[in-house]
């Protein structure tokens, strides 16, 4: 997207073009950018120097300069827990610091879990503190049983591609759960507190008539707002007019229902909702161009999304505690991990940097990556009966990812 605008300044124009160029697929955007600007392009100014940003200056030539103009620099420590990041710090640093110095990170945790981090640079220094994370109440009155229980809840009430994301969550940590029952409560108050976090950012509260939540429904909502008025043209037979009339309707629907705690109501609701917003996602996606370099970039995304999905849920994984299984299991993990970082990072760094940079090779090549990852997706599903004895009477086999 470009946008030209003068600036006026002792009776001279300088003109700016905004440009941000994903891919360097063409050499042509010289003579594009002046055209657009009526003037010579002298300067590129960039607003800071990632590479989707500065990946295509080389195509303007050696004469034209081009400046970073954010050439600011800050040391950041953020502190997480639970992989949520808790408290986030940024010091700023002069733009002269050179690139390598040294930062000195000093951490410490007492017995009651309190984490205290300092970082100091170039003599400036970061501190914080984390008071540990409240207890999870899993004691042994059946209070995980009752979480289990509200996670199978979840997992019968969801369908769909949504319902498949629950699953595959709701399932590994199940199975870490009743793995560290007993033997390892850190890990139990860990794994538990993620379960009750995903199910409470859902349904809210599992004993509300109304499920899912309000917020869970507002997302889908504006999810599927977001569709239909991106649209060129209509979508699933409507157009924009008939669209805003569409969700107008939804809304005073699901208002009459929240109001009146219908739950059966505001399920079906919340259902038209989901099954609108999957529908019109796929007629969308079957609408778009597949060199459409938004497309392309959209895809990346949301292959680098999944990669990072699976590798945390391989590292979350518990194995069996019994010494003929949990190596197994472990060296099972650690295959996979490997897989992904052998065969599906080098792939995603050569797009990354540009060294693949046609469309149709990048489409090939993340369709690659996305088959690996299916692999280890299913390996992964295989990995809590590995080593088990199954209905069949023979052990499950590791196989191959």
């Amino acid at each position: 997207m470009s946008v030209p605008c003068d600036l006026h300044s002792d009776n001279e124009s300088c003109s700016f073009l905004a440009l941000h160029i994903t891919l360097n697929a063409s050499t042509q955007i010289h003579e594009p950018a002046e055209a657009a600007s009526c003037v010579p392009v002298t300067t590129i100014i960039n607003t800071h120097t990632h590479g989707d940003h500065t990946g295509s200056n080389e195509f303007f030539g050696a004469s034209i300069e081009s400046i970073p103009s954010d050439q600011s620099g800050a040391v950041v420590l953020r502190m997480l827990q639970g992989r949520l990041p808790i408290k986030t710090l940024a010091l700023a640093v002069s733009r002269d610091l050179p690139i390598g110095t040294q930062v000195e990170l000093t951490l410490k945790c007492d017995e009651a879990m309190r984490m205290e981090a300092r970082a100091v640079v170039a003599g400036q220094e970061l501190w914080a503190r984390l008071e540990p994370p409240e207890d999870l109440k899993l004691d042994a009155e059946g209070a995980v049983e009752r979480l289990l229980e509200d996670a199978e809840q979840l997992k019968r009430g969801s369908w769909g591609r949504e319902g498949a994301y629950l699953r595959a969550e709701i399932e590994t940590l199940t199975a870490g759960i009743r793995e560290v029952l007993g033997t390892d409560p850190a890990k139990l108050h860990a794994l538990g507190g993620r379960l009750r976090r995903l199910i409470e950012d859902y349904l809210g509260n599992p004993a509300d008539p109304l499920q899912p939540s309000l917020e869970q429904f507002e997302r889908e909502l504006n999810a599927l707002r977001r569709i239909a008025y991106s649209a060129k043209g209509t979508l699933l037979g409507l157009d924009r007019e008939a669209w805003e009339e569409r969700i107008r309707d939804i809304e005073e629907r699901a208002h009459v229902a929240h109001t009146a705690v219908d739950g059966a109501a505001w399920r079906r609701v919340y259902n038209e909702v989901q099954a609108l917003f999957e529908t019109a996602h796929e007629e969308g996606f079957a609408a778009r161009k597949l060199d459409d370099p938004t497309y392309i970039q959209d895809r990346i995304m949301a292959v680098s999304q999944y990669r990072l999905r699976i590798l945390r849920a391989l590292e979350d994984f518990v194995p069996s505690a019994a010494p003929e299984i949990g190596p197994m299991q472990t060296k099972e993990r650690d295959r996979l991990m490997a897989t992904i970082v052998d065969r599906v990072d080098p792939v995603l760094a050569k797009i990354a940097s540009a060294e693949i940079n046609v469309p149709a090779d990048i489409r090939r090549n993340l369709d690659m990556v996305t088959s690996e990852i299916d692999r280890v997706e299913t390996a992964h599903g295989r990995l809590p009966s590995l080593g088990l004895v199954t209905e069949r009477g023979g052990g499950t086999p590791g196989g191959q990812a």
